[in-house]
């Protein structure tokens, strides 16, 4: 019969080993826990700004949605309940139909499947484009989505909800569009 003594000298590796992966989990946790993610309630005159290269894009923020103030400068995500609204700006668009193919692109690259309908879209600042149906199926939501554009700035509206918690409507959104270039 053949047994193994086993030795104390592997326990004091695993340990690292074991120690070294929660730290794998635990740091990035206490990072986030640190820093904080604020977020705000919109009020019934808050605008949303969108900064990208030389350009500010505002838009009327619709009444009590949530957003956290650690969003990226070209885009922002509100939430309420169900519902989400996403807003994206690019600047420098030389291409319109390129640069809408590459945004579609990158919605379902977020898992957001996303089909231009067809039906041309307007907004303020002499923004238009084209009108879309955007999918989450993962999150179950569906619902509006435009691709805008005015000069060389291509603006991206999407609305998703629920069946208990449709959609809202984005032509309201579009419509309070404003282009800001820095002086």
């Amino acid at each position: 019969m053949n047994t193994h003594k086993r030795s104390g000298s592997q326990v004091l590796p695993a340990a690292l080993i074991a120690a070294g992966l929660a730290a794998t989990w635990l740091v990035p946790q206490g990072v986030a826990a640190m820093v904080g993610t604020t977020v705000e309630t919109t009020g019934p005159n808050d605008t949303i700004g969108l900064a990208a290269g030389e350009t500010t894009i505002t838009l009327q923020a619709p009444e009590g949605w949530e957003f956290p103030l650690s969003a990226s400068p070209t885009s922002a995500t509100l939430t309420q309940g169900e519902k989400t609204l996403q807003f994206d700006v690019v600047t420098g668009v030389s291409d319109a139909a390129a640069a809408s193919e590459r945004k579609i692109a990158a919605l379902q690259r977020d898992g957001i499947a996303a089909a231009m309908n067809g039906t041309q879209a307007t907004g303020g600042a002499e923004f238009t484009g084209e009108h879309c149906q955007a999918v989450n199926a993962k999150e179950g939501q569906h619902g509006p989505c435009a691709l805008v554009l005015s000069q060389d700035t291509l603006v991206t509206v999407v609305s998703l909800g629920a069946a208990d918690q449709p959609a809202v409507d984005i032509q309201p959104l579009l419509d309070s569009l404003q282009i800001q270039e820095a002086k």
